[in-house]
């Protein structure tokens, strides 16, 4: 039957879709999707492309590139650890096999043959920027008339000092730093924001965050907590009630009634300045003896 239909149809439309099915497999075998928090992006510079490339010259204070890796399979430890002892560091896991890495200035490219590996591209800009910096208007607490303020995600093994050289030269202002986990907040040139985002070693770019504002009470409902811990009469009761939880935070919890008879403190060993760990006792386990609208998640459990 299907080879009866097959015949039938017009010398035109076999070669016609002769071409579809060409299409359709070339596609899935030269070029692979990555899916991204904001889009999707097709890799098509394939291993033998990259080998191909003439180096790019970078600038002094660079000494290695960032490159997304794309394997056919997740590659295991060996692999992993022979790359890294060539100077190939795995700096974060994509999806889909695909990871970003560091790749110094003076690696050989032909190392890379023999590791099973499909693609090595540029990291695009759909990855390293909230598309929403580039959109107007720009949220209020953002807008610094000819600045905006960023928050500026560097990669992992790039030296903060010659990022905070260029934003000397720029004209930025800092914000603040953090220095663990090589991110800058700054109020940053507007009239600079494309050539910021063209920078290699940039890992994301984004808004610093909002103005933090009071709780609201529907945190039970959108982690669920409250489908298991119901206030119907035939609803479930799970409260965690004979379960211990441990916060490990900045010091001793309370006094509260909402934590009354629930904590086990004799263990604490410093009391620091500050509440969070309050807050963080409060949303796990806060009885709602005060206002039954701050309930924490599970109520009955002892802190």
């Amino acid at each position: 039957m299907v080879r009866s239909f097959i015949n039938n149809i017009p010398f035109k439309l076999h070669t016609f879709y002769s071409f579809l099915i060409f299409q359709f497999f070339f596609s899935i075998v030269f070029a692979q999707s990555i899916n991204f928090k904001y889009g999707e992006f097709d890799l098509t510079n394939s291993l033998e492309d990259f080998l191909k490339e003439e180096s790019v010259e970078l600038p002094l204070n660079q000494i290695n590139y960032y490159k997304i890796i794309r394997f056919n399979s997740i590659p295991n430890s060996e692999i992993r650890i022979e790359l890294e002892s060539k100077g190939v560091l795995f700096l974060d896991y994509i999806s889909q096999n695909a990871y970003i890495v560091s790749i110094p200035n003076n690696f050989l490219k032909s190392n890379f043959n023999g590791y099973d590996i499909s693609h090595v591209q540029d990291i695009p800009k759909i990855l390293r920027c909230d598309p929403s910096i580039f959109e107007s208007p720009i949220p209020k607490w953002a807008d610094e008339g000819n600045k905006i303020n960023l928050e500026i995600i560097l990669m992992k093994n790039y030296d903060m000092d010659f990022f905070l050289d260029y934003l000397d030269v720029v004209g930025s202002t800092i914000i603040d730093i953090n220095s663990y986990a090589n991110i800058v907040r700054c109020e940053f040139p507007k009239n600079k924001l494309l050539e910021l985002s063209e920078i290699q070693y940039i890992n994301f770019i984004s808004f610093i965050s909002a103005p933090g504002e009071p709780e609201d009470t529907g945190g039970r409902s959108l982690h669920r907590s409250n489908s298991i811990n119901t206030q119907l009469n035939n609803g479930r009761k799970y409260d965690a009630s004979g379960v211990s939880v441990c916060v490990n935070d900045d010091g001793f919890v309370g006094p509260h009634i909402d934590f009354k008879g629930r904590t086990e403190q004799s263990t604490v060993a410093n009391d620091l300045n500050g509440d969070h760990g309050d807050m963080v006792a409060g949303i796990l386990g806060g009885a709602g003896n005060l206002n039954p609208q701050y309930e924490g998640m599970a109520k009955g459990a002892k802190i």
